[in-house]
C-alpha cells in the first residue's frame, strides 16, 4: 500500500511541475492512514492537493 500510494503522489508531483510547468511547494504523506498531499504555484496561486484515502 505504502508503494503505490508513493507512487501516485509522485505521478501527480510530476505532472504539474513537468506538465503544467508549476514550481514545486511540498508533499507528505502518512502511510497508516492514506493520506497525502502536495502543493504547487501555478501561475501566481498555490494550489494543494489532498488524497484523502486510496483503496485497493
Amino acid at each position: 500500500m505504502k508503494d503505490k500510494l508513493l507512487s501516485l503522489r509522485k505521478k501527480f508531483e510530476d505532472f504539474a511541475v513537468k506538465d503544467l510547468k508549476a514550481n514545486w511547494h511540498g508533499a507528505g504523506t502518512d502511510v497508516s492512514t492514506g493520506e497525502a498531499n502536495f502543493s504547487f504555484d501555478l501561475g501566481g496561486r498555490v494550489y494543494s492537493v489532498r488524497i484523502k484515502e486510496l483503496k485497493i
